[in-house]
């Protein structure tokens, strides 16, 4: 039974119950389901329905749907004087009558043997179209319109194929980040750093970035913006964690409550992630020689502290900073998601400190450097 067009509040099961979930379009009803579909209506089963209804009988071929999704969007703006002109949905048709102009109705423009058309646009302007499939008692799409930018271009479209991918893991320590330009894309602004969303990190010109040496096992997120002169469009934030930081040594650490030295040869290159420390912050207060063994073996005082926590605390020296309890450990690993006092970042304003007059000068010198 084909009652396309048709409107009804219920209808009537095989096993004799009433269904009245009716979608707002019922389109078809075929055996016990009502679902949109064109083409030839299958034959079903006796049904009864409570409504108008206009049905065309079993086996009849049903009026042929129009294309109802358009490229560009219906209400679209910013669209390039060079644009490509899209349907899709709707009954396949072998060709289309494609209307299109600045006024409403538009006028025939070609008959497209597809679903889409390279057209050019004057800029500033707002252009109205629509499609008719060459079927057999097809109906015209809806009207849609769009409105081309006012500088003759389009923005870019957002840039794809961001690598590394979102998730990736075990990425390297010192990584070129790549993406494929979209067209029409005159710049990039590429942001990136340990928090989500990331800082604006640079403005480059060429589709790759490379943020130079980065911490071991630790999560990074980033994006790309695509820019020209009529906007800008961005990709989603990925993220990626990289890998375990090598150990490049001999590296001996001691004074430790469990002193660990690290080596590397030819047929082995080890690796740790994190290791135990004790400290004695009060240097004053000497550890007594009946106790020294205690002090040195006990786990009661250890704090787990990693590798890459050492590395960007001190990435020339190394060195290890003394931390009393835990909570100097947290708060160390916080202040590591900012950027450092001082520290240049490229596309934003930038604190520059500088010695000018203070009471020291005033005092023992004429004059500040």
């Amino acid at each position: 039974m084909c009652i396309r067009d048709s409107f009804f509040t219920a209808y009537q099961n095989f096993d004799g119950t009433w269904n009245t979930s009716i979608p707002t379009d019922p389109g078809i009803v075929n055996a016990q389901t009502i679902t949109v579909i064109g083409g030839s209506c299958s034959a079903s089963d006796s049904l009864r329905a409570v409504g108008s209804l206009r049905p065309a009988g079993a086996g009849t071929t049903c009026p042929p749907l129009p294309p109802d999704t358009p490229s560009p969007a219906n209400g679209a703006s910013n669209v390039g004087v060079v644009a490509l002109l899209s349907w899709s949905g709707g009954t396949p048709a072998p060709s289309y009558q494609l209307y299109l102009g600045t006024s409403n109705p538009p006028p025939l423009v070609a008959t497209v043997n597809g679903t889409s058309y390279g057209v050019g646009l004057d800029p500033s302007s707002t252009y109205f179209w629509y499609v008719v499939p060459n079927l057999s008692g097809a109906a015209a799409s809806m009207t849609w319109s769009f409105m081309t930018t006012s500088s003759g271009i389009a923005p870019p479209s957002p840039p794809t194929s961001l690598f590394p991918g979102n998730g990736s893991t075990n990425v390297g320590l010192n990584p070129t980040l790549t993406w494929a330009p979209p067209n029409g894309a005159t710049s990039y602004q590429v942001a990136f750093g340990l928090t989500n969303p990331p800082f604006a990190a640079a403005t480059i010109t060429i589709p790759s970035y490379s943020p130079g040496a980065l911490g071991g096992n630790a999560t990074y997120y980033w994006k790309v913006t695509a820019v020209n002169g009529a906007g800008s469009s961005s990709s989603s934030i990925y993220s990626f964690t990289t890998m375990t930081s090598p150990v490049s040594g001999p590296i001996l650490v001691s004074g430790l409550s469990n002193p660990v030295s690290i080596t590397e040869d030819t047929n082995c290159l080890l690796y740790t992630s994190s290791f135990r420390a004790a400290f004695r912050i009060n240097t004053r207060e000497a550890v007594s020689r009946d106790k020294l063994h205690e002090f040195l073996n006990s786990r009661k005082a250890d704090l787990r502290l990693s590798t890459d926590l050492v590395r960007r605390l001190s990435p020339d020296s190394l060195s290890i900073m003394e931390f009393k309890n835990e909570m100097d450990v947290s708060i160390a690993e916080k202040m590591l998601r900012f950027p450092f006092l001082g520290e240049q970042m490229p596309g934003n304003w930038n604190v520059h400190l500088t010695n000018e007059l203070h009471m020291t000068c005033l005092l023992y010198t004429s004059r500040c450097v």
